[in-house]
Protein backbone atom coordinates (compact mmCIF):
# COMPACT_ATOMS: atom_id res chain seq x y z
CA UNK A 1 0.00 0.00 0.00
CA UNK A 2 1.24 3.14 -0.96
CA UNK A 3 1.92 6.18 1.64
CA UNK A 4 -1.29 9.39 2.19
CA UNK A 5 0.63 11.78 -0.44
CA UNK A 6 -1.57 15.32 -0.25
CA UNK A 7 -1.01 17.68 -3.21
CA UNK A 8 -0.38 21.38 -2.36
CA UNK A 9 -2.45 24.29 -4.20
CA UNK A 10 0.23 24.60 -6.65
CA UNK A 11 0.12 20.86 -7.58
CA UNK A 12 3.52 21.48 -7.81
CA UNK A 13 4.87 19.59 -4.19
CA UNK A 14 3.46 16.41 -2.36
CA UNK A 15 2.99 15.73 1.60
CA UNK A 16 3.58 12.62 3.53
CA UNK A 17 2.86 12.57 6.96
CA UNK A 18 4.27 9.33 8.19
CA UNK A 19 2.93 7.67 12.22
CA UNK A 20 5.53 9.19 14.71
CA UNK A 21 5.69 5.47 15.72
CA UNK A 22 7.31 3.46 12.52
CA UNK A 23 10.53 2.42 12.92
CA UNK A 24 13.32 3.73 10.58
CA UNK A 25 13.08 0.86 8.37
CA UNK A 26 9.44 1.34 7.67
CA UNK A 27 10.00 5.00 7.38
CA UNK A 28 12.90 4.67 5.11
CA UNK A 29 9.69 2.08 2.95
CA UNK A 30 7.62 5.07 3.03
CA UNK A 31 10.23 7.50 1.58
CA UNK A 32 11.32 5.05 -1.04
CA UNK A 33 6.87 5.02 -2.04
CA UNK A 34 6.53 8.69 -1.76
CA UNK A 35 9.38 9.47 -3.80
CA UNK A 36 7.76 7.34 -6.68
CA UNK A 37 4.72 8.57 -6.34
CA UNK A 38 5.86 12.08 -6.49
CA UNK A 39 7.86 11.42 -9.68
CA UNK A 40 5.00 9.78 -11.42
CA UNK A 41 2.38 12.11 -10.67
CA UNK A 42 5.24 14.70 -11.90
CA UNK A 43 5.84 17.11 -8.82
CA UNK A 44 8.68 18.78 -8.17
CA UNK A 45 8.96 18.58 -4.71
CA UNK A 46 8.27 15.86 -1.97
CA UNK A 47 7.98 17.32 1.68
CA UNK A 48 8.09 13.82 4.17
CA UNK A 49 6.85 15.68 7.41
CA UNK A 50 7.50 13.95 10.68
CA UNK A 51 7.82 16.72 13.09
CA UNK A 52 7.28 14.20 16.27
CA UNK A 53 9.24 10.95 16.21
CA UNK A 54 8.19 8.22 18.41
CA UNK A 55 9.54 4.91 16.98
CA UNK A 56 13.30 5.12 16.62
CA UNK A 57 15.83 7.33 18.34
CA UNK A 58 17.59 9.89 15.86
CA UNK A 59 19.76 7.58 14.05
CA UNK A 60 23.52 7.57 14.06
CA UNK A 61 26.03 8.16 11.25
CA UNK A 62 26.14 5.38 9.99
CA UNK A 63 22.46 4.67 10.34
CA UNK A 64 21.60 8.05 8.05
CA UNK A 65 24.63 7.05 4.87
CA UNK A 66 22.57 3.88 4.82
CA UNK A 67 19.36 6.02 5.03
CA UNK A 68 20.74 8.72 2.21
CA UNK A 69 22.15 6.24 0.50
CA UNK A 70 19.13 3.82 -0.21
CA UNK A 71 16.47 6.53 -0.52
CA UNK A 72 18.96 8.52 -3.37
CA UNK A 73 19.45 5.24 -5.05
CA UNK A 74 15.99 4.46 -5.17
CA UNK A 75 14.93 7.81 -6.73
CA UNK A 76 17.57 7.30 -9.08
CA UNK A 77 16.42 3.74 -10.15
CA UNK A 78 12.81 5.43 -10.39
CA UNK A 79 13.87 7.84 -12.58
CA UNK A 80 16.00 5.43 -15.13
CA UNK A 81 12.67 3.62 -15.47
CA UNK A 82 10.50 6.49 -16.34
CA UNK A 83 13.32 8.50 -17.96
CA UNK A 84 11.59 8.30 -21.67
CA UNK A 85 8.01 9.59 -20.57
CA UNK A 86 9.27 11.96 -17.97
CA UNK A 87 13.11 13.14 -18.39
CA UNK A 88 13.40 16.48 -16.84
CA UNK A 89 11.33 15.03 -13.62
CA UNK A 90 13.52 15.14 -10.74
CA UNK A 91 11.72 15.38 -7.77
CA UNK A 92 13.36 17.63 -4.66
CA UNK A 93 12.73 15.90 -1.20
CA UNK A 94 12.73 17.58 2.70
CA UNK A 95 12.24 15.89 5.31
CA UNK A 96 10.68 17.62 8.58
CA UNK A 97 12.14 16.04 11.53
CA UNK A 98 12.38 17.31 15.56
CA UNK A 99 15.18 19.16 15.84
CA UNK A 100 17.09 16.67 18.17
CA UNK A 101 17.17 14.15 15.43
CA UNK A 102 18.45 16.79 12.79
CA UNK A 103 22.30 16.35 12.57
CA UNK A 104 24.52 19.37 12.90
CA UNK A 105 25.77 19.31 9.16
CA UNK A 106 22.55 17.34 7.73
CA UNK A 107 24.85 14.47 7.18
CA UNK A 108 22.28 12.48 5.56
CA UNK A 109 20.50 15.41 3.31
CA UNK A 110 24.46 16.27 2.23
CA UNK A 111 24.67 12.41 1.32
CA UNK A 112 21.59 12.43 -0.47
CA UNK A 113 22.35 15.18 -2.52
CA UNK A 114 26.27 14.14 -3.56
CA UNK A 115 24.36 10.72 -4.64
CA UNK A 116 21.99 13.08 -7.06
CA UNK A 117 19.33 13.53 -5.16
CA UNK A 118 18.41 16.95 -3.97
CA UNK A 119 17.63 17.09 -0.11
CA UNK A 120 17.09 18.89 2.81
CA UNK A 121 15.97 18.77 6.45
CA UNK A 122 14.34 21.30 8.50
CA UNK A 123 12.62 20.92 12.09
CA UNK A 124 9.45 22.94 10.22
CA UNK A 125 7.25 22.26 7.39
CA UNK A 126 7.47 26.37 6.92
CA UNK A 127 11.06 25.68 6.23
CA UNK A 128 10.81 22.91 4.19
CA UNK A 129 8.08 24.71 1.86
CA UNK A 130 10.23 27.93 2.06
CA UNK A 131 13.39 25.43 0.84
CA UNK A 132 11.42 23.73 -2.39
CA UNK A 133 9.97 26.90 -3.62
CA UNK A 134 13.04 28.99 -3.38
CA UNK A 135 15.21 26.02 -4.36
CA UNK A 136 13.18 26.30 -7.59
Amino acid sequence: MEPGLLIDRSGKFGICRPDADLTLDAVTNVVKLAIRRAKRLALDGLVVAMPEVQGFPPPTVGERRELATEVAESARDEMIKEWARMAANRVRLVIVLPENYIHRERIGAALATAKGLACNVFATEREAIDWLVGSH
